[in-house]
């Protein structure tokens, strides 16, 4: 599928890779495995269709907030960052600045859609009548974008910390444009039991800079260049954080990412139009997509109307269903804690209040 919402046969030009395991893919396989809970058996190309009516009305939204803007008008040209500086800082008190960040390309990417029961992997296993009478709507969706590739051009700048006399400053070493590539994949997990509420309950990914170009150094190219290269593992570590969670700054021990004035993302459209929008993440930008764009989403509606059932979907409903699919799984061999994957959105009941203690015993009868 393309930024534009288009739908491509990519996979199908040659024999597809096997399927990777997200926790053993590298940012640049394209065919990512499902979760064990999830399956495309149930998935036809209408999904496909919804999906690529999702993104065409995300960008029409984006182009004219009031709706009237339509076809290829609400087709972005350009995107970029506005009013946006990403500052990565180093333990070794060294910061590479990059601002001006612009879309130059953005190639096709695959994309794929499964269907996720809880107890998948128990049912499959049961004969047919049995599965007939355990059938139910699904429990989720897992959405996986694999070989995302894209350019980007910023200006950047490359500096030191000094501190003489306990006052510190940044020392320039380094500056100029910088064209660079970017690879990777994107999994989001869709909650169908949240019916009005927000589904994603997960977003993860991987991503690499796979080639970079700078122009304009000064100091040294060739160690600008290198302590640039540095840089990007630590920055490509925190791209799932930013696009997930837009978050202000990220990092670890090593490292951390500051985003001064948000993420401020700028949309140019033909007819010279542009448009601003703050990335506030994937999740919460994808949540308010659905929420806002129902006639392109008639079967997840119908998926989450199946799949929400008021008598059946309270906290201790859900919590019991748990309980039997999780001894389903346990009879083939698959042991899950509830809490955790699958079982994520199951709030475990508190134990009741301990009973107050027994009443003394009554005096004897006096003789």
């Amino acid at each position: 599928m393309d930024m534009f919402g288009n739908c491509w046969d990519v996979l199908g030009k040659g024999e597809a890779a096997a399927p990777v395991a997200f926790d053993e893919a590298q940012p640049s396989d394209t065919n990512v495995a499902l979760s064990g809970d999830c399956t495309q058996d149930f998935v036809d190309s209408f999904v496909a269709k919804q999906v690529s009516d999702l993104v065409a009305n995300m960008a029409a939204r984006i182009a004219d907030p009031d709706g009237g803007t339509s076809g290829e008008d609400a087709l972005p040209t350009g995107a970029g960052l506005q009013s946006t500086e990403l500052k990565l800082t180093l333990a070794t008190s060294q910061t590479f600045s990059a601002w001006n960040v612009s879309l130059i390309d953005f190639e096709p990417f695959v994309f794929k859609l499964g269907t996720c029961y809880d107890y998948l992997e128990w049912w499959r296993q049961q004969l047919a009548p049995t599965q007939l009478l355990t059938n139910r709507a699904p429990d989720g969706l897992q959405v996986i974008v694999s070989d995302i590739r894209m350019r980007f051009r910023y200006d950047w700048m490359l500096s030191q910390a000094t501190c003489p006399f306990f006052f510190c400053e940044q020392l320039p070493l380094g500056g100029g444009t910088a064209v660079q590539s970017l690879q990777g994949l994107l999994v989001l997990d869709i909650d169908l039991h949240k019916a009005g509420e927000a589904p994603i309950k997960g977003c993860k990914g991987k991503f690499i800079f796979d080639s970079i170009e700078l122009s304009g150094s000064s100091f040294s190219d060739q160690f600008s260049a290198a302590t640039v290269t540095d840089f990007m593992p630590h920055f490509a570590a925190e791209v799932s954080s930013l696009l997930c969670d837009g978050h202000k700054s990220v990092g670890d021990e090593g490292h951390k990412l500051d985003v001064i004035g948000g993420l401020a993302t700028r949309f140019e459209f033909a007819g010279k139009k542009a448009s601003k929008v703050h990335f506030a993440g994937l999740k919460r930008a994808v949540n308010e997509a659905m929420q806002a764009n129902a006639e392109a989403l008639k079967m997840l509606r119908w998926l989450q109307q199946a799949a929400y059932n008021p008598a059946k979907n309270s906290a201790r409903a859900r919590y019991e269903q748990a309980l039997v699919d999780q001894a389903r799984l346990a009879s083939v061999g698959i042991h899950v804690p509830l809490g955790q994957g699958r079982f994520s959105h199951v709030q475990i009941p508190s134990p009741p209040p301990p009973a107050p203690p027994a009443p003394p015993p009554p005096p004897p009868p006096a003789p």
